[in-house]
């Protein structure tokens, strides 16, 4: 599998049309890399925000992880991977920025994981 995972603590972008999805942190309150959850990226999409919480129970997320299916490195491009600073509840969400240039391909799909520990 080819996983990814970087720490960065704060980044700044800029772009235009960026389109974005939230994934909720889920109820597995271990600390850890918490449950990996598959987004379908819609086609031709060109930038994509996604950006997902941690439990109450761990709630700082200390790195985040995304391996991309056969179709979606097509072009593929990562623009950020950050904590995000700038959530509400400040600092207990990851996000990524990906980008293809030329837009996604059909069938395109992204799955990713956070690490959260309790402090």
């Amino acid at each position: 599998m080819n996983f990814v995972g970087l720490t960065l603590r704060a980044m700044l972008v800029s772009l235009t049309g960026l389109a974005g999805v939230a994934l909720a942190g889920e109820a597995y309150a271990a600390g850890g890399w918490q449950t990996p959850v598959v987004v379908n990226v819609p086609t031709g999409i060109k930038d994509y925000f996604f950006h997902r919480g941690c439990p109450a129970g761990v709630p700082v997320p200390v790195s985040g992880g995304f391996h991309l299916n056969v179709p979606a490195k097509t072009g593929f491009v990562l623009v950020g991977s950050f904590r995000r600073d700038d959530a509400p509840g400040t600092g207990t969400e990851w996000g990524w920025i990906f980008d293809w240039p030329a837009g996604a391909p059909a069938g395109s799909q992204v799955t990713v994981n956070i690490y959260c520990k309790r402090s």
